[in-house]
């Protein structure tokens, strides 16, 4: 009986390093794989020209950030259609603090334009006054007339040369750029 328990031991014993033995060994063809196509992925990249690379290349320069700082800074490409968000904070006459953000909200059928108005407590923690449904300037204008803006943020989005660039300024200066898929020239 002993014999028996220790056969049926070693025999599941034997097996079970098969069955490692052969799942490593998948892994690694698996990997070898992956490797060899993305180095036919790059290979074939390569053939494309060199006017091709320079348009699919991220910027590797500070002359080429200096450049798309200053390609994005026109009226081109901050406009209401690639804004994604704002934040205005206003300082107003009653002398409390409001900030107005405008952005794009998810919904059932899609992104939908919103905006809150919001009051600061002692804290400069907000809180929310009244939302509107779509991008309001009627009735927060008089926030922007009789108010001082203390502090602007506002985010963009857009495409150029097949690159999506994404960046963000506070008070008119650049304080965040990405190119593509999170190289970042700031």
């Amino acid at each position: 009986m002993k014999r028996l328990i220790f056969s049926f031991i070693f025999i599941s014993t034997l097996v079970l390093i098969f069955f490692i033995y052969q799942s490593a060994q998948r892994n690694e063809i698996e990997a070898k794989t992956a490797t060899d196509s993305l180095l036919v992925e790059e290979s074939s990249s390569k053939d494309l020209g060199e006017k091709n690379i320079d348009l699919i290349s991220p910027p590797h320069t500070d002359d080429e950030c200096e450049k798309f700082i200053k390609t994005l800074s026109t009226s081109e490409y901050e406009n209401i259609q690639n804004r994604r968000w704002s934040n205005v904070h206003i300082k107003y006459i009653d002398g409390e603090t409001y900030r107005i953000r405008y952005f794009y909200d998810d919904g059932p059928n899609g992104e939908y334009q919103k905006t809150i108005l919001y009051k600061e407590d002692e804290t400069e923690f907000p809180h929310i006054v009244k939302v509107f449904k779509g991008f309001e300037q009627t009735e927060l204008k008089d926030y922007f007339d009789r108010g001082d803006i203390i502090w602007q943020e506002q985010a963009y989005e857009t495409s150029i040369r097949g690159k999506s660039i994404y960046w963000r300024k506070i008070n008119d200066e650049f304080v965040d750029l990405n190119i593509d898929e999170g190289l970042s020239c700031l």
